[in-house]
This record gives C-alpha cells, structure tokens and sequence, in this order.
C-alpha cells in the first residue's frame, strides 16, 4: 500500500562496478563472508537504495502543480496540503471522493484544528486524503500510512487561508469530502477505501455515506456493493453530481461489517448516455466507540 520498494539505485550499482573491477573476485566474497562488512553491505542495499529516485514521492498529487500562494499544495511536516493551480477531471465518469461516517463540520472560525480518524481494523493502514476538486478550485490534504483508529490532528491553518483568498468564494469547506485508502488513493478497481470521521463527531452519529463528483451533470447516480457471497445492495444519490458540488449517496445502516466491492453508475445528464463507471471495495467497520 505504497510501501517504498526496495531495489539497487543507479549509484548504488555504479558503486559495486567499480568494486568489482578493482578488486578480485575472491577478495571481494571474502569481505562480504565477514560479519562486520556483509552487514554494512547488507545496510546499503536496503536502506541506501530506497531513498534513490525509485522510491514513491511523498504527495498524492503533483507538487509541481501548486499555487503559488503561501498556502499552495507541498509537504508540511508530515502531511501534504494545500490549493493546486489548476482543475484536473478525475475521470471522464463520476469518482468517490469522500467516504465518511458521520458529518465533518469545518468551523473555520473558532477551530484551530480538527481531529480525525480512519475507521478500521487498528492492524491496518492507509493513506488519508480530504480533497476538493470543482471547476473554479482544487484543494488537497493527504498524508501517507496512517494507522486506522489513530487520531490525526489536521491543523485549520492552511485551509483557512485558502478559503479566506479563493476568488468568489471558489473554495467552499461544503465540497470537501474525506476517505482513507490503499494503493496511493488511485481511481482504480484495486483501491480500497476506508471511512474517515471527525472524534468531535456526535457519538449517535454512525451514518456512512460515500461522496461523489462528476465532470459534468450526472443523475441517476447508483452505488451497488456486492459481498464476499455475492449479495447486492444498491443506493442512490439524494442529488444529480456535478463538477462543482458533491453528492451524498447514504448506505443502509443494514449493511454487515466487511468488504464490499463497490461499483458506481450513472447517467449523462446532457447526452442521456451511461458514464463510464467507478469501481473499488469499501469496508464498512464494525461498531466502535
């Protein structure tokens, strides 16, 4: 789950030509037979190696592609946030961008920060993402490997300041949607997506709902989840989704803690034709405090 692979980096390889070409053969597995210098070897191939250009950025998205604001997206710490310049279409279709339990309220105002968690097995973990995509602003909050049920204090700061500069009022806390998820939040079929809920959250609030967006007007908008033995539940939308407004689409409190496989649909408002549709697998966690 975007784990760094571990693999030989070109100065590593450079450097065990050159060892090789200086020394025999047979003196070269004589040091490395020796404990002290096959654990030294041993060291730099798994700890050097890794940090050389194969290894995964940080950042979800694109660091090249933030503003140049002081509150554009980069690296802040442990976590990557802020405004990127330009609006980028998820898919040609309609994309989850949130999966939630409960309502997240930004009250930017008197909040100096806000905690949250991924709700899950605490054994696992995965990448946490808020994120707003509309055609006038886009937004991104990510940090990597975070353990389920472990608070995350995400300071307001960065956000604050991207609302208080966004033009007419482009960014809008009201399009922001949260999720947890695997292989690097990828808009594919592999990724699985975990809900995220804020701790100041009220303790009777349970209710998941997974949030979706589209380039263009969607309706009909129909999640499907399909279990490991093969039953389907099917949800819609409570409105058509757009490029500039999440919709909610509510999942039955029914649903049996597990994996689902989840596929989204939904119908060309303009063109009355089938959108190329989402695919995934959520988990819906058992009952926690």
């Amino acid at each position: 789950m975007g784990a760094v692979q571990a693999g030989t980096s070109g100065f590593t390889r450079i450097y065990i030509f050159h060892l090789m070409a200086f020394l025999p053969t047979g003196k070269i597995m004589g040091y490395l037979w020796r404990p002290r210098y096959g654990l030294l070897f041993i060291g730099w191939l798994y700890f050097v190696a890794p940090n050389s250009s194969n290894a995964e950025p940080r950042c979800l998205a694109d660091p090249h592609s933030a503003s140049d604001e002081s509150y554009g997206y980069k690296m802040r710490g442990q976590r990557c946030e802020g405004e990127l310049k330009n609006f980028v279409a998820l898919t040609d279709g309609v994309s989850l961008v949130g999966y939630q339990q409960g309502a997240i309220a930004f009250d930017l105002r008197r909040n100096q920060t806000l905690t949250v968690e991924a709700v899950g097995d605490s054994h696992e973990s995965a990448y946490l993402r808020a994120m707003s995509v509309t055609s006038r602003a886009r937004y991104q909050m990510d940090e990597e490997v975070v353990p389920l049920q472990s608070p995350v204090v995400w300071p307001m700061d960065v956000l604050k300041q991207a609302v208080e500069h966004s033009a007419n009022g482009a960014l809008d806390v009201s399009t922001i949607a949260l999720s947890a998820c695997s292989h690097r939040c990828a808009d594919i079929a592999d990724t699985v997506y975990w809900p995220v809920r804020a701790l100041a959250t009220a303790s009777g609030d349970r209710e998941l709902a997974l949030f979706v967006r589209s380039a263009t007007r969607a309706v009909d908008v129909t999640a499907t989840l399909t279990s490991l033995n093969g039953d389907k539940i099917s949800a819609k939308a409570s409105a058509a989704a757009n490029a500039n407004l999440i919709s909610a689409i509510r999942l039955p409190a029914s649903l049996k803690p597990g994996r689902y496989r989840l596929s989204i649909t939904a119908f060309d408002d303009e063109l009355h034709v089938a959108m190329p549709a989402f695919y995934g697998t959520i988990v819906v966690p058992k009952e926690v405090p």
